[in-house]
């Protein structure tokens, strides 16, 4: 699942986090979803879930170099996977350094990064996790972050190795950019490392696919949230999660979900 639940923000009023929090948790659990990449969490919200949804680890830090901030924080469910690695960069010139910001953005941008295994062994699998800026005049910094983040993935796999072997990638995210642009033409059609979009593969019959409902329920063909994958996975299934729960949206986002198999 990738999921933008949305900051504790005054202005939102009637949709604060205090009350939302328990069912953006039951959006979780009821997805059956056994890793969730959020956007736009902080702190306070990470703790609240961590207390709602304790059987899944929680991994992420602040994108900020104190590690405070939003985060872009990846939940699994550890009964049935296992941590190999994990980590996180910046988008920006020294992508390693903590809260590094030289490319010109209102706020610092990072991935959060993960290695997961089953229990058992087998396969592993990395994901990693965005929230890209909005707006037209942020294009090119979009541009700039999905050619970091592919380089950089390309290079992790590259230097794969060990018992934990990645068989798969997912890239998850808010990507605030639609299918027909150029931060989605730079993943899917590099011939390097091309990318598949879940949503594609599947091309489920929905006419308004896109993922901002803005806590109306909208019905849009905006598709900002993606799902996307490399390697040995066969995707099964994607849905977007738009059903009201107990009469409220639980975020202006719709939570996009996959049914992923990595593939031996």
């Amino acid at each position: 699942m990738t999921y933008n639940i949305r900051f504790d923000f005054k202005s939102d009023a009637g949709n604060r986090w205090r009350q939302r929090a328990d069912i953006v948790a039951q959006q979780i659990q009821e997805s059956g979803a056994q890793v969730v990449c959020l956007q736009e969490d902080k702190i306070d919200q990470i703790q609240d879930l961590q207390k709602r949804l304790p059987r899944f680890t929680f991994v992420g830090r602040g994108r900020n170099a104190t590690g405070f901030g939003e985060r872009t924080s990846i939940l699994f469910r550890s009964d049935y996977l296992q941590l190999k690695e994990q980590g996180d960069f910046w988008l920006s010139d020294s992508p390693d350094t903590p809260g590094s910001n030289t490319w010109g953005d209102r706020y610092p941008r990072k991935v959060t990064w993960v290695v997961l295994q089953g229990r058992k062994g087998g396969p592993s699998i990395i994901v990693l996790n965005v929230h890209l800026p909005s707006g037209k005049k942020n294009a090119m910094l979009r541009e700039r972050g999905v050619q970091l983040i592919h380089s950089w993935l390309l290079e992790k796999l590259k230097r794969n190795q060990g018992a934990s072997r990645v068989q798969a990638a997912v890239l998850a995210g808010d990507f605030n950019a639609a299918p027909e642009s150029n931060p989605h033409k730079l993943l899917t059609d590099n011939r390097t490392l091309p990318l598949l979009d879940v949503w594609e593969v599947i091309a489920p019959k929905d006419p308004f696919p896109g993922t901002y409902g803005g806590w109306e329920g909208l019905q849009t063909k905006k598709r900002i949230d993606w799902l996307l994958v490399a390697g040995k996975i066969r995707v099964r299934g994607c849905d977007k999660l738009e059903t009201p729960i107990e009469g409220r949206f639980p975020s202006d986002h719709y939570p996009v979900v996959a049914d992923l198999q990595i593939r031996f």
